[in-house]
């Protein structure tokens, strides 16, 4: 049955003082997660409530839901099992009869994708955007009888409460590396000041607009992730003085700051570490922080790091505000102690945070190096051979026309997983994609074009594909198992070996920022292949390698998968 959203939801509203209230929790656009059927994370009322505007003061109760009613793209909207207060960016949403509308129904209908496709075609304004509660109301839907709704809730809740059990496995991990800083470091008398440690600092360069594309790589704030590291599959590119950008570019181990920005309840002062290979400079909101000689820069990431998550009163005591944008004191940046604690120390928590952090694959590169050689070298132990005699390079597309739609699936790329699995695969009109798109089948491996060297750039499988067929960005190559290759795992685990990955890195080609890894390139690379006994031995210890952590993160998207059909 359609159905109005007013027919059937009440937005709550109120006016509750923050100064003088007994409620513990606030919630803000900072602790949604994304696509998310609750929101667990909550802000402190009484230690933050001088920092947030006047416009929080909307109770809302254990069981409601919660729907940030900005920028739809961030797919904010959760149910809450707290009391607490949010501000007027929320609209607090309470079902008006439980037999025709089950309240934990409701985040089911608000993380669909009819809702949030809704919801971008109504939005307003410019920058910020925004869905009017006047629009809100006139939203149609199907709404099942309770009985379906008891039904498809008991399924999707389910799901997601073991997705929730695995993601706090992985969160424990964390959590143990810094309690074993804390154990390490935080008894130590001894510091020093952080400008004792850096040796290079400026801030960063935004340079011109880039409409062509032939500029140079920027990092961005947005590229920032709360967890300390990168996200670089939306970089843009910027007009640069050449002399700047030979001056100001970025090398592996950079630590990059925060300098302008944050938020109510994430203050600025953030930091990742950079661990790319590539031309990449930073914006002009950033700062460059890179260590001295002798001073091991992912201890010093760390600690900041650590710092601004257990000290946010005292780092949001560095900013100042002009035009709503804070800005770091750096006079008083400067001054966070850091543990003086010897080289062999540093190396000590250094080894444990990479091996906390590292990869599926990074736990065998040796083992692959040990059973089949190094691909650079001479001295192979099998017979070396051209990568295009042992896999297809780019081969023939599919002839596809509009009647096959239904057998294609968009990949928006990059979205590559630590293992290497594409991820957020989502079914789009062939028709509205554009020609020139790279079509490829499931089991392909995808190797990127600019960013071989990236974390997150350097190789995927197209694996689980709703139809069997994808289509995707075409910075991507294509590679495709041939008789004398017998996995996928063996393509995927050497377009990830570090050695190859760094050599394709040398040979791209190109102007600016629009070098690339040729065809030609990859389909004269000499490897030394294995017989297809050896490459199944490597594919059980690829199976087999870090499993808790793999199975936990295979578990996860699995369930994804199922919550999203679920979700339709």
């Amino acid at each position: 049955m359609i159905v109005r959203f007013e027919d059937v939801i009440t937005r709550i509203t109120g006016n509750v003082d923050r100064y003088n209230t007994d409620l513990e929790y606030y919630v803000g656009g900072d602790q949604y997660d994304s696509s998310s059927l609750t929101i667990e994370r909550r802000g402190d009322l009484k230690k933050d409530v001088d920092i947030l505007g006047f416009k929080f003061h909307f109770p809302f109760k254990s069981g409601d839901v919660l729907l940030m009613a900005r920028n739809p793209h961030l797919r904010k909207a959760g149910q809450v099992f707290f009391d607490g207060l949010c501000s007027d960016a929320s609209y607090i949403l309470r079902t008006k009869d439980e037999k025709r509308l089950r309240q934990n129904y409701i985040p089911i209908i608000l993380q669909s994708n009819h809702f949030w496709d809704w919801f971008e075609s109504h939005k307003t304004g410019g920058i910020t955007f925004l869905l009017n509660w006047g629009m809100l109301k006139g939203y149609e839907f199907d709404l099942p009888d309770s009985d379906v709704q008891d039904s498809i809730m008991e399924k999707v809740w389910a799901a997601y409460k073991l997705k929730q059990s695995y993601q706090k496995l992985m969160i424990a991990t964390d959590e143990m590396v810094k309690s074993r800083f804390i154990e390490m470091f935080g008894s130590l008398e001894k510091t020093k000041p952080l400008s004792e440690c850096i040796g290079i600092t400026f801030p960063g360069e935004w340079g011109e607009d880039d409409s062509d594309g032939s500029g140079v790589n920027v990092i961005r704030t947005t590229n920032f992730t709360n967890s300390g590291k990168l996200d670089l599959t939306n970089v843009v590119t910027r007009k640069i003085d050449q002399v700047k950008i030979d001056k100001k570019h970025l090398i592996p181990g950079d630590i990059i700051l925060e300098r302008s920005g944050g938020t109510a309840e994430n203050p600025v002062g953030r930091v990742v570490y950079f661990e790319a290979i590539g031309t990449f400079l930073f914006n002009n909101f950033t700062q460059l922080l890179r260590c001295k000689d002798g001073v091991n820069s992912l201890f010093v990431f760390y600690s900041l790091y650590n710092y601004y998550h257990t000290h946010k009163s005292e780092i949001r005591s560095m900013g100042n505000k002009t035009t709503g944008i804070q800005n770091l004191k750096m006079d008083k940046y400067w001054d966070i102690p850091i543990a003086d604690a010897s080289p062999e120390l540093q190396d000590q928590f250094v080894c444990l945070y990479k091996q906390a952090d590292k990869s599926k694959f990074s736990d065998f590169k040796s083992r692959f190096i040990e059973m089949f050689g190094n691909p650079l070298s001479a001295e192979q132990k099998y017979p070396l051979k051209r990568l295009a005699d042992c896999v297809d390079i780019n081969p023939r597309r599919p002839q596809l026309s509009l009647s096959d739609t239904d057998q294609v699936s968009f990949v928006p790329m990059p979205c590559v997983s630590e293992e290497g699995y594409l991820q957020n695969v989502e079914s789009v009109d062939y028709g509205t994609v554009k020609k020139g798109f790279t079509y490829f089948e499931e089991g392909d491996v995808l190797f990127a074009k600019i960013t071989p060297c990236m974390e997150n750039g350097k190789g995927a499988i197209a694996e689980d594909l709703i139809n069997g067929i994808g289509m995707g960005s075409t910075e991507y190559h294509v590679l495709r198992e041939k008789p004398e290759v017998s996995n996928k795992y063996w393509i995927l685990a050497f377009t990830r070996l570090p050695i190859f990955r760094e050599d394709a890195a040398k040979n791209m080609t190109g102007t600016g920022g629009q070098k690339r890894v040729g065809e030609s390139y990859l389909s004269d690379f000499r490897i030394g292949l294995p017989p297809i006994e050896a490459q199944q031995e490597f594919e059980q210890l690829y199976r087999q390698a870090d499993k808790s952590k793999f199975e936990l993160k295979q578990a996860i998207e699995k369930i994804d998968k199922v919550m999203r059909a679920l979700l339709q």
